[in-house]
Parts: C-alpha cells; structure tokens; sequence
C-alpha cells in the first residue's frame, strides 16, 4: 500500500497546480465531490437519512476548509439540509477560504462560529478542520479544543464523523493522537491514504 507523509502529500499539490497546470479551485472542487458523493452513499445506505436529518460541517481555514466549504455547498445543491460551523478563532484565513464561504453564502447555506454549535443527539459531522498541515507541536487554544470536545461528544451521542483527507488533531507522519483529536467513524482521503491514518493508533 502506498501511504503519503506529510511533505509528500504536499510536494503532489504542488506538482500538480505548478507542473501539470491544476487549479486550486479545480482541487477543491474534486476533493469536496468526492466527499460530498461519499455523505450522500452512506445517508441513502441502509436509510441513515432517515435518522440524520442534517449535515453540520466543520470549515477551518485552511486548505482542508476549502475542501469542507466545497462539499457543503455540492450537498446543498442536492437539497441536503446543511450547515456549516466555522472553525476560526481570529480573522485570518486564505483568500481562497473567504471566496468559498461568500459561494455557500450566496447558496443560502447557514454559516456561524463553531463556538455556537449545541450538542445533540445522531449528528451528521464533515470534520474539515485540519488536514495533512497540522502541527502536533503546536499547542492549540482553548477555542480549538473546545470545539473538538463538542464533536467528539456529539458522536458519543450516537453522532456520525466523517474527516476530509485525515482526522483533524492526528499527526499525520506518526498516527499520534491527542486528547483533543477527532475520532471519526470514516475518513475520505484524496490520492493515497496518510501514513498517520494507519499507523496506530491514529
């Protein structure tokens, strides 16, 4: 099995919006398709639909945001009742991040601060809060944690997680978890899986 670090995962973007021509936007739009396809097998697999009856998902501001954004916004094209919590502790996120959030805006998709987001029982959650670029050396606020114990009791309550790319809070060239980490029932990953989403324990 090929597995990806993360500096090769990064250097393969990278060849591909500067050698092949890719765009970013064209990556995006892949990696939400491909997610947003992977939600909506498993809602209409074995009637989940019925006992999910919306999506919340979880947009940081990063790349794996972009992703996120991307995916609300195809899911609500399919007329799937959607929601997306903001994951941003300050005001600074890539331009490409702010252009996706005025796309979801302009859809009508609800967007607010993860702050604000209440636990409840059978949620659907898209983790896309950090991908392959989490630091596990950094230590993450008080903010950041708190929404990640929000999610992770939201599935103890018999909520579903899905992660873009990599589970937000694993590192993704050992697999090491933290208290925080996001424990998620399915991971869509793009090209080949991260070495830390099958190193254990990640």
């Amino acid at each position: 099995m090929i597995l990806l670090n993360k500096k090769t995962a990064k250097d393969i973007d990278k060849y591909l919006i500067e050698d092949i021509g890719y765009t970013i936007d064209l990556l995006v739009e892949q990696a939400g398709c491909a997610v947003a396809n992977s939600v909506e097998k498993f809602l209409l697999s074995s009637n989940n639909y019925l006992k999910y009856r919306e999506i919340n998902i979880f947009a940081g501001k990063g790349n794996n945001g972009l992703d996120a954004f991307a995916c609300a916004r195809i899911l609500n094209s399919k007329n799937y009742p959607v929601n997306i919590w903001e994951v941003n502790d300050n005001d600074n996120k890539m331009e490409e991040v702010s252009l996706q959030k005025k796309l979801c805006t302009v859809s009508g998709i609800h967007i607010s601060n993860a702050e604000n987001f209440l636990v409840d029982s059978n949620q659907l959650i898209i983790d896309g809060i950090f991908g392959v670029s989490f630091n596990p050396d950094r230590r993450l606020s008080d903010y950041y944690t708190a929404v990640f114990a929000k999610i992770n009791k939201s599935s103890m309550l018999g909520g579903y997680i899905f992660s873009i790319d990599i589970p937000s809070g694993i590192d993704p060239d050992t697999g090491n978890i933290f208290d925080f980490s996001i424990r998620a029932n399915r991971t869509v990953t793009f090209i080949f899986p991260k070495t830390g989403i099958i190193s254990y324990p990640g």
